[in-house]
Formats: structure tokens, sequence, C-alpha cells
């Protein structure tokens, strides 16, 4: 071959080779596979979500979450509820924790406050737990991290006991919970008004807890609440 044919050979080769790296450069990666696991959801709370019984026992149910986990798979839903009560929890330590208690799940529930009114001495401003004030920012908390929230109102205490006298103040927390959310479009179970109309005070174990009858009772209405407000499909992952 011509020396001049052979160069004029090599150089389109060139050109060409390089034209395929630019074209190769400039595909699309394929999309990587969307996360087809469960959806996670973390139950937020105090001793009422951890389940407790009377004198602090966990009842045989484990309480509302794992109830709730059941109705929700026997539904066909794809889900998994994580159970993080703590008891004698309040609702400024609940704020505290609130961003770790909601790594990793896509949607989250919350109870809590009955402890800031019947042990008020222990806030961090005694006798002034700020309740509303703490339950408002974790709503506000979770609307920033793009979290579907499900807030609960504050369960009754018995009214045959030493502390029915918390049930004035319950009363107090939950009017203001219920219009903070309405106005703000929050989506709200009322856990207060379940236990009242699907028992009452049959579901008790104490003042404050409830038998296992009592925590099906809180799990079937947060199930209501969680389809009435379409929250997995907002949360599928």
């Amino acid at each position: 071959m011509h020396i001049g044919n052979l160069f004029k050979t090599r150089f389109f080769l060139l050109l060409f080779t390089a034209f395929l790296a630019s074209f190769a450069g400039c595909r699309q990666e394929s999309p990587l596979p969307a996360n087809t696991g469960p959806t996670v959801i973390a139950a937020i709370g105090d001793s009422l979500t951890w389940g407790a019984l009377a004198f602090g026992p966990k009842a045989d149910s484990a309480g509302y979450p794992v109830i709730l986990e059941t109705l929700l798979r026997q539904e066909g839903y794809d889900v998994v509820v994580f159970n993080k009560g703590i008891p004698g929890e309040k609702a400024y330590q609940t704020h505290a924790r609130f961003e770790r208690a909601i790594a990793d799940a896509d949607m989250a529930l919350l109870m809590i406050g009955v402890n800031d009114i019947i042990r008020p001495e222990s806030c961090p401003e005694p006798n002034n737990c700020r309740t509303n004030d703490h339950i408002e920012a974790i709503m506000r908390d979770a609307a920033k991290a793009g979290m579907p929230l499900l807030v609960s109102t504050l369960t009754p205490a018995q009214n045959n006991c030493a502390r029915s006298w918390a049930n004035e103040p319950i009363q107090a927390v939950n009017a203001r919970l219920r219009t903070y959310a309405e106005q703000r479009n929050i989506a709200l179970a009322d856990s207060h008004q379940a236990i009242i109309e699907h028992g009452g005070g049959a579901l008790f174990s104490d003042c404050l807890h409830f038998t296992d009858d009592g925590y099906r009772v809180l799990a079937r209405h947060w199930y209501e609440a969680i389809i009435e407000y379409d929250l997995l499909d907002a949360s599928a992952p």
C-alpha cells in the first residue's frame, strides 16, 4: 500500500474510533430498578405505643403496632411496622429523637402526651410541658422531611380510677391538636374517640393502659385512618 494511502486509512480509523467513543459517552445509563421492598412504618410514642399493661409488663399482643401490621398485611399491603414506643416518654423527648426515629422509615405514626399530663413536674419547664408545641413542631419537622405522618389524639384515662382527673387536660390538648391538624390539612387519627366508642372502661388494664382488646381497637382505628388518608400510596417506596 502506498504510504499516503496508509496514513489516510489510519486517519479515518482514528476519526471513526473517536466518534464511537463520543457516542458511547452520550448514552444514558440504564436506571437502577426501583426499590420494591415493604413500606416501613415507624410507630412512635410512649408506653401506649410500646404496649404496656397494668404496672408495666407488655401485653401479649405486644401493643397496637404488631396488630396493625397484621391487619395491613391481611389486606395485601406489603408493610413492616416498627414499634418505637418508649415507656414514660414525654412529648419534648419524642421531639428530640424524632429524626432518629424516622430514619429508614417511609411513614410515621405519632401518639404522645399523656405522660406530660400525669407527671408534668419532670418536664424541662416544671409543670409546663408545652405538649402541643412539641407535637406541632414534630408535624412541621415531618413535613420538611417529606415524611407522611399520621398523628393521634391522646387516649383517655379510665374514668373510675385515681387518674380520672387527667381527662380534662387531655381533652384540652386534643382540642388544640384537632384545630391545628384541621387548619393545616394534617392527617389525624382520633384514638381518644375510638376508645370511648368501642368499649370505653372495659378496654383498660389500669388507669391509662389497655388490655389486648384495647390495643386491637387502637390498631383498627390506625388502620382505618391510614386507608382513609391514602397514606400508604403517599409513602410507597
